[in-house]
C-alpha cells in the first residue's frame, strides 16, 4: 500500500520546485501552501508520520505491541495488524 500522503506528492507537487533558484518566491509560496493545506487534511486522516515497509518490519519484530497515544485513527497500529501483529492501541 502507497499512502496517500507519498501519492499526493509524486502527483501534485515536484518537490524540487521548492528550492530551485530558478523558481520565483510567489510560486514557492503557491507550494508550501498546497503542501499545507494537504498536509494538514491527510494528518487529521492518517497520522503525523507515514509508516515505511522497514519501520513496519522493524516494529513487527517486537510484536506483541502497545500503542499508547494512537490518536482517533490509529493508522500505524492498523497497519501493522493488517500485516498481521499483534498490536493493542489505545
Amino acid at each position: 500500500m502507497e499512502d496517500e500522503i507519498i501519492q499526493f506528492y509524486k502527483q501534485n507537487v515536484d518537490l524540487k520546485d521548492l528550492f530551485r533558484e530558478a523558481v520565483n518566491s510567489d510560486r514557492r509560496a503557491e507550494l508550501w501552501e498546497a503542501m499545507c493545506e494537504k498536509g494538514e487534511q491527510l494528518v487529521d486522516k492518517y497520522s503525523w508520520a507515514c509508516p515505511s515497509p522497514r519501520a513496519l518490519k522493524i516494529l513487527s519484530s517486537f510484536s506483541p505491541l502497545i500503542e499508547i497515544g494512537s490518536g482517533s485513527n490509529a493508522h500505524w497500529g492498523r497497519t501493522l495488524s493488517t500485516l498481521g501483529v499483534d498490536i493493542n492501541c489505545y
